[in-house]
């Protein structure tokens, strides 16, 4: 049986943003440079229980001048292609387990490794570059520094313990450049947030590093721009065999052309599993053990992220490299790894 997402992964309100939350007072637009920065607001929540969670929490900016135990950045040393700087707050990131090796040294756990997994596979599969974020040219200060190309903030955090709200993730600002729209926004912004508790015991099931890059997929835009970019289409076939033709099923597409080619049609996305799962993720029922479905599957089903998620990022706004090695073809092989 699958973990469901608003019990054992995340359920982030924020995976379901709709482009009203952008909201007009939020574009800047800036003369003297050549980028656009914006804010983006939304909510993001995960709770345990079968419900939709608890009343979302807004999603706060980024601190401008973090405080951090470690710093990454991915993909090349010269900056070209595409980046992700990720600064990691607190302490928690190394956790002794109380157990000991063989040779009586303890055993440790360094739960951020992840994050650079999940940020280098990122970096091999995403091509080109976004528009930088440069501080000396933004006259609202969103941040003190410079960044190419996303920025993410990564903390864990005491919550509740284990089994209760995993975290929280999701994008905070987009960007686009000079001869690009506001229709080529994408983020470059973004946080992660969990709960050490939560965090070791996946961890433990070998499912930490597959809840990262989920989570760091939302932060680009998966599932949390496809709304802005008018991605969903509703399709709605009436059942004319009963007094109530709107008895009739209910289905909602992702429209992009470059995802499409890897499955028959168009990728159905998830209605089910409340506001952080519904809209957000690929249907369950259809591409179960999909790693962008809204349910996370024991490590022994097979998770894997397939070509037509990162299909997907093409069709929001990225460039990808359709030949990487990395990807595996939802017709032929629905449940190969791609990240253990």
């Amino acid at each position: 049986m699958p973990y469901a997402v608003n019990t054992q992964s995340f359920n982030n309100a924020s995976h379901g943003i709709s482009g009203s939350a952008f909201g007009d007072g939020g574009i800047f637009d800036f003369s003297d440079s050549s980028f656009t920065a914006e804010t983006l607001t939304g909510t993001s929540d995960a709770k345990g229980g079968n419900g939709g969670g608890k009343k979302p929490k807004p999603v706060e900016d980024p601190p401008t001048e973090p405080t951090v135990s470690y710093s990454y950045t991915s993909g090349s040393d010269d900056e070209s292609g595409y980046n992700i700087d990720i600064d990691f707050f607190g302490s928690e990131w190394i956790v002794d387990t109380g157990e000991v090796d063989g040779a009586g040294d303890p055993i440790l756990i360094d739960l951020y490794v992840a994050f650079v997994d999940a940020a280098e596979f990122i970096s091999s599969v995403v091509m080109g570059d976004r528009p930088n974020y440069v501080s000396a040219n933004d006259p609202n200060g969103f941040f003190s520094f410079d960044i190419d190309d996303l920025y993410i903030t990564a903390e864990l955090i005491d919550i509740d313990g284990s089994g209760g709200t995993l975290g929280r993730a999701g994008p905070t600002h987009v960007i686009y450049g000079s001869g690009e729209t506001s229709a080529d926004r994408l983020p470059f912004a973004g946080l992660m947030e969990f709960d050490v508790a939560d965090a070791v015991d996946f961890y433990l099931e070998n499912l930490w590093d597959d809840i990262v890059l989920h989570e760091m997929m939302h932060v680009m835009g998966f599932g949390t721009m496809w709304d802005e970019k008018n991605l969903i289409e509703t399709v709605i076939e009436y059942d004319l065999t009963t007094k109530n033709p709107f008895d009739g099923t209910i289905t909602d597409y992702f429209i992009g052309d470059e995802a499409s080619v890897f499955v028959y049609g168009d990728p159905i996305v998830e209605r089910d599993g409340g506001s952080g799962t519904a809209g957000g993720h690929w249907d369950d029922a259809e591409y179960g053990g999909e790693l962008m479905t809204g349910y996370l599957y024991p490590q022994d089903y097979g998770i894997g992220i397939t070509q037509m998620s990162i299909a997907s990022l093409h069709d929001i706004g990225y460039e990808v490299d359709f030949t990487a090695p990395a990807y595996t073809n939802l017709e032929d092989d629905p449940y190969a790894y791609t990240m253990a």
